[in-house]
């Protein structure tokens, strides 16, 4: 199982690549937005990767940079939500400051603190939170994008994208915490195996939108 859970990572990572690649050159979307985008899925496809590192050659260290980067996810989905509403056309340094929960994780690990015990509920809540936010702008619809004019329907849909990307991060972390909590080993995972496969399958499908 756990070949066939590195072949998937591997697989998932080069699509979360092209898909970011294609984002990072687009001229479909409005710049900043377009290149926040690209951003989201280089961390997409960069946690691919690290997965493989450490499933497939036991790097303690993957692991770690796999759980720190998890924590930018909600906020690099965040950013991507401040560019369209706010119509920012730069990075501000206030953003910046989303970024700190994941240095303290990088932190924790290097001390070998003892509250790595939070790691999972850290992040689970991390998702859970940035979640909320992007929320707040689908509830609205479009209507609140119309500032964008041709750009405003794309970007709704990867809002959308961006929106069900932590949908199923969350989900899935939440189901790995209930199989630990029941004593199943990470190695025997079947949340880990299902969340991505899903992952894999979902982000195929966004290469045709």
């Amino acid at each position: 199982m756990q070949q066939s859970l590195i072949h998937i990572y591997l697989s998932s990572g080069v699509v979360c690549l092209l898909l970011a690649l294609g984002f990072l050159v687009s001229k479909k979307l409005q710049v900043l937005p377009a290149r926040l985008l690209g951003i989201n899925y280089l961390i997409c496809a960069t946690q691919n990767f690290l997965a493989v590192f450490a499933l497939g050659f036991g790097w303690d260290l993957a692991a770690m940079l796999r759980a720190s980067i998890a924590m930018s996810v909600g906020p690099a989905g965040y950013f991507y939500y401040c560019s369209l509403v706010e119509n920012e056309r730069v990075i501000s340094n206030r953003w910046l400051l989303h970024l700190l929960p994941a240095v303290l994780l990088v932190v924790l690990w290097i001390s070998h603190a003892h509250l790595l015990w939070m790691v999972e509920y850290l992040i689970i809540s991390s998702f859970a939170i940035y979640l909320l936010l992007t929320f707040r702008l689908l509830i609205g619809g479009k209507q609140r994008l119309q500032h964008l004019a041709q750009y405003a329907g794309a970007a709704y849909r990867w809002l959308v994208v961006v929106a069900a990307i932590m949908t199923i991060n969350l989900i899935i972390e939440l189901s790995i915490a209930l199989e630990l909590r029941t004593g199943v080993p990470l190695r025997d995972s079947v949340a880990l195996v299902l969340g991505a496969g899903a992952f894999l399958l979902f982000h195929a499908t966004t290469l045709l939108l």
